[in-house]
């Protein structure tokens, strides 16, 4: 189901840059998250900072002040703060996933920019976001290998504001704010206890909610 999603996002993209107007930027993001989940009795809360990259493609038929907007990031471990009942603890997420903590989301939705001159042009998107989360940890106890690999797929929304300013006809630099509101995760956990595989996978339920700002500065290419 991953690769359909990100094979068909790449297929529409691709379609659209034969318009009159290509943007293309990349650069630096500071991804702040914001996740809370309630089960029973227990109200979790996690807050992240997560450095990383972003890649964005912006197409606009002719002069058109529409177009479509297709945004991908990476972000790379940070720190994560927990909070279980209103106790708190912060680790690094390289010590929490020992081994794998990669975090990587794509939107694909309108992008509508209004021209402030020959040198600026300020631009709003908004659409579909999906983000997915792979994280992995082992630990080796009394000589017996434990495992525990989580993975999430999140759906929501996302957004993007942002300025452009140019330097000539076809190079910019940029910076802006993304946002994203994710209201559904699809999660699957799986631990290895030698050679004892136990799986957890569902849907999460309607307690969960999870928020993301990210602002960014990058610069890039116009054709």
């Amino acid at each position: 189901m991953k690769k359909f999603i990100i094979a068909a996002v790449m297929t529409v993209s691709l379609a659209f840059t034969a318009m009159a107007d290509t943007w293309v930027n990349a650069g630096f993001n500071a991804a702040n998250l914001w996740d809370k989940r309630t089960t029973s009795s227990v109200v979790t809360e996690q807050q992240y900072f997560m450095p990383g990259l972003y890649l964005n493609l912006n197409t606009f038929k002719n002069k058109s002040l529409m177009g479509l907007w297709l945004h991908g990031d990476l972000v790379f471990p940070g720190t994560c703060k927990t909070t279980v009942n209103n106790s708190s603890t912060e680790r690094n997420i390289s010590d929490m996933w020992n081994d794998t903590a990669i975090d990587y989301g794509f939107i694909v939705g309108p992008m509508f920019r209004i021209p402030l001159g020959s040198f600026l042009d300020f631009y709003l998107g908004a659409g579909f976001a999906l983000n997915f989360q792979n994280y992995k940890r082992s630990a080796t106890v009394f000589g017996v290998k434990s495992e525990t690999e989580f993975f999430a797929m999140n759906l929501g929304l996302g957004a993007d504001v942002g300025v452009k300013l140019n330097f000539s006809k076809n190079i910019y630099i940029n910076g802006g704010l993304n946002a994203n509101w994710f209201w559904s995760s699809y999660e699957t956990t799986t631990t290895k206890v030698g050679a004892n595989v136990t799986q957890q996978k569902g849907w999460t339920d309607s307690t969960y909610s999870s928020w993301a700002i990210k602002p960014y500065v990058g610069a890039g290419f116009a054709f």
